[in-house]
Formats: structure tokens, C-alpha cells, sequence
């Protein structure tokens, strides 16, 4: 049976859905960026990709799929790491994205389900709405 690849596995979404997916009797095979980060997660098969960018290879995370359901991204500012950045949130979140859809098309997996929020633009989106807002309200005047 061919399997389904969840990435983010790790994540706060990622997670449930393996757990879920595992409950239906699925074959899951999770992503994350680091083996060692895996909290919770033994009753599937865990690959590590690393960061992800437009040069994660998904080859091996692939393998055998037919669906992957993509949950990997920056969802909030990490200062630590830079994730503040509008070029490593780009860099995650549609450049990575982008090279799964690619590696999913040669590993000849059938269905890509993409999971996002308006979070994965970063903590200024707030502040892009009001800004359009105002701007709407002085037109009219």
C-alpha cells in the first residue's frame, strides 16, 4: 500500500494529522527538519530534510507516496534563527514549497494537499491591512 507523506510532521498540524491519518490506518511518513526534534512521534516513519529551500531534494520522502498534505513552514517569528526575514520566509515558504511540488510530480505521487495561513507572511501583515485601510478611508474623503 502506498503511503501518505505529511511534512511539518512535527508541527502542531502536521501532528494531528499524522495521529489522525495513523488512527484511519493509513501508511504515514512524516518530514521534519531534525530526527532529534521529534516529540511524540513513534508510530510512523520519520525522514529528516533538513531546512527546507528551493534545494531540498523530497526524493526519499516521496518514495512510494501517492498524496502528500504539506504543513511546513514558518508560522511565526523565531528571532534566534532570523525567521524575521521577509527573504527566509520566502526562501520556506514558497520556494520550498514550489520544489516539493516538483519532486512530487517526478516521484509520480497523484495529489498534493497544501495547508497555509496568513501567518506564514510574517508578523507585519497586521499592519499591511491597517495601512490599506487607511488608505481606502482617505480615498473617499
Amino acid at each position: 500500500m502506498k503511503k501518505i507523506c505529511v511534512t511539518g510532521a512535527n508541527g502542531f498540524i502536521g501532528k494531528s494529522i499524522c495521529n489522525e491519518l495513523i488512527k484511519q490506518g493509513k501508511f504515514v511518513r512524516g518530514t521534519v527538519r531534525s530526527l532529534k526534534i521529534i516529540s511524540e512521534i513513534s508510530n510512523y516513519e520519520c525522514i529528516s530534510v533538513g531546512d527546507i529551500d528551493s534545494n531540498t531534494n523530497w526524493t526519499k520522502a516521496l518514495s512510494n507516496c501517492e498524496c502528500v498534505i504539506h504543513c511546513a513552514a514558518i508560522t511565526h517569528t523565531i528571532k534566534v534563527l532570523d525567521y524575521n526575514s521577509s527573504r527566509t520566509y520566502q526562501k520556506v515558504n514558497v520556494e520550498a514549497t514550489k520544489q516539493l511540488a516538483n519532486d512530487a510530480v517526478s516521484a509520480g505521487v497523484k495529489r498534493l494537499i497544501f495547508l497555509s495561513s496568513i501567518k506564514v507572511n510574517g508578523e507585519n501583515t497586521d499592519q499591511w491591512f491597517k495601512d490599506q485601510i487607511e488608505k481606502k478611508k482617505n480615498e473617499k474623503i
